[in-house]
């Protein structure tokens, strides 16, 4: 993968920002483009919270992977100078959390990131993508299989052979919108986690280009049984929200929807396929997108912090306030090392 090729483009447009913002009632920095010297652009967003100050992310809302990038190959002092801007405003606004990401392509450059900003903690982050083949170059569905796992094939497979009713949808109907909400409320019950807001699906169809947003479905009886919602910007298809009837996981329809997307993708010359944060400890989710051919790529998250935050994270009971949920506040698993 080219280092200065911009494998992340939606989390750096100005419409993901302006949603981002809107989601997280949050305020972005430098007005609706973010922060930006020259060609380098950083998308960052602050909150104040009554409890916990002033709270600022590049950029919040389930980790999304925001940090300094450019189309074209950022100049050194452009980057420097944009840091320090984020070091000044970080102390004109007496914040007392900042948590800045450094995306995959600015990591060769990690040291001039922590001599500005002087990191508290350095958050170790992967994400994964497969590079989906060129339909110039061959037939796509066979060098498709030729980069799945055997186990994946053989899941296609019995997820094709499934008498299903499959539809695409653009988002512009909002009962299918509803309807993938509603699965997807039911999936991160059964895990434990709280779902995202059907608000936010909402907004995502409000601020996304028109025939960015594709929703795939699969429906018995007229029932949807599981789904895919994906983001295309440029080269980059954002694999965001699946979903699946629980009734329905042994038959696979999920890898066939996904193979169902790859082919389309690849049809429409989309060259990488992002499956967004895989968690360190997620190993059969890590082992799942590997199979679809998906390659681990690390970066960091650098966390600031002030003394008095910490002080106030700790009389709250390491809980961060309702207000600041789509917030990356501290990472928790270093709380009692630094004696919250």
């Amino acid at each position: 993968m080219n280092s200065n090729e911009v494998l992340f483009p939606m989390y750096f447009t100005k419409w993901f920002l302006a949603f981002v913002a809107e989601v997280t009632e949050g305020e972005p920095f430098g007005g609706p483009d973010g922060l930006r010297i020259g060609d380098a652009r950083l998308p960052i967003v602050s909150k104040a919270d009554g409890d916990l100050g002033i709270v600022i992310n590049s950029l919040p809302w389930y980790g999304s992977l925001g940090g300094i990038n450019s189309e074209t190959p950022i100049v050194a002092s452009d980057r420097i100078e944009l840091l320090q801007q984020v070091e000044s405003k970080v102390f004109q606004e007496s914040a007392t959390f900042m948590a800045l990401n450094v995306v995959p392509t600015e990591m060769p450059y990690i040291d001039s990131y922590r001599s500005i900003l002087r990191p508290g903690i350095e958050v170790r982050r992967r994400t994964q993508v497969t590079e989906l083949p060129n339909s110039l170059k061959g037939d796509a569905q066979t060098q498709l299989l030729n980069l799945l796992h055997p186990k994946t094939r053989n899941a296609i497979r019995k997820g094709l052979f499934q008498e299903f009713d499959i539809r695409v949808s653009y988002a512009e109907d909002l009962k299918v919108v509803n309807d993938l909400y509603l699965l997807h409320a039911e999936n991160m019950a059964v895990m434990g986690s709280p779902p995202k807001p059907l608000s936010h699906f909402i907004s995502l169809k409000q601020h996304a280009p028109e025939g960015a947003l594709r929703i795939i479905a699969a429906y018995c009886e007229g029932e949807m049984i599981a789904a895919l919602l994906t983001v295309t910007v440029g080269s980059t298809l954002e694999y965001l929200t699946p979903v699946i009837d629980q009734r329905f996981r042994s038959t696979q329809i999920l890898s066939a929807l996904i193979w169902f997307e790859m082919l389309d993708a690849i049809k429409r010359n989309v060259r990488w396929w992002n499956w967004g944060g895989t968690g360190w400890t997620q190993d059969s989710l890590y082992r799942f997108k590997s199979r679809f051919g998906g390659v681990p790529i690390e970066y960091l998250t650098l966390v600031n912090y002030s003394e008095s935050g910490l002080k106030r994270l700790n009389q709250l009971g390491n809980f961060v306030p309702r207000s600041l949920e789509y917030f990356y506040v501290f990472p928790f698993e270093n709380l009692q090392r630094s004696g919250c």
